[in-house]
């Protein structure tokens, strides 16, 4: 953490002396406000949620998908596949980006398996 200068004062608390400078902005902060090297303006504004940011709004909202109508409950574990809460778009976890692609290529291989199964037991 970078040294706070001997007179420096917290930016939150103006009557306590500042203890450590927050390694992502430099604002001075006390002990109890510097916590994690960061100050609470940039604790607050770090993503609490482990997926991408929406493509399409960039929030930080998302929740995992656990059964979809293209692949039931393997599909999205397969592809990271989540719903942004803010617009209900739906993307991938990792990436940031839309499984439109994916899904499509997953719809074919998995129905050109189930064809060759079927005619396999016919056979």
């Amino acid at each position: 953490m970078p040294a706070t200068p001997d007179e420096a004062m917290c930016a939150t608390h103006p009557m306590t002396k500042a203890l450590v400078a927050c390694t992502r902005c430099g604002t001075f902060a006390c002990g109890a406000c510097g916590s994690g090297g960061l100050c609470p303006a940039c604790r607050a504004r770090q993503p609490t949620n482990p997926h991408a940011a929406c493509y399409q709004c960039q929030a930080q909202t998302a929740v995992p998908v656990s059964f979809t109508w293209w692949g039931g409950a393997l599909g999205p574990r397969i592809f990271s596949h989540v719903k942004c809460g803010s617009c209900g778009a739906t993307y991938n976890g990792k990436t940031g980006q839309s499984n439109t692609r994916k899904i499509a290529i997953y719809l074919v291989v998995m129905n050109a398996i189930a064809i060759a199964a079927i005619v396999a037991l016919n056979s």
